[in-house]
């Protein structure tokens, strides 16, 4: 996957920080892979990377409450000094 989604308060990067950013998203209560999925729909062997880009740009655009965003790994090279301040 080129992007994924989070959450604007969680430091920890899905791409290679799984763990830690997941016990983050559930400790929030924001649950975000399973609401994710709840729009997607069923996941078959004919789901692509298209059809998550699609539901993500759902998730973004309702309802508009900013708790999500799209990230792509360099977020996390280039912006690191910006997560850690939620880290605590």
């Amino acid at each position: 996957m080129d992007s994924l989604l989070t959450t604007t308060d969680n430091p920890y990067s899905p791409f290679t920080q799984y763990s830690e950013w997941e016990a983050f998203d559930f400790g929030k209560g924001h649950y975000t892979n399973q609401y994710l999925a709840r729009i997607l729909g069923p996941v078959t062997p004919f789901t692509t990377e298209g059809d998550i880009d699609a539901a993500i740009d759902t998730v973004l655009a309702i309802p508009p409450t900013g708790v999500y965003e799209r990230v792509y790994p360099r977020d996390y090279a280039k912006d690191a000094e910006r997560r850690k301040r939620f880290r605590k």
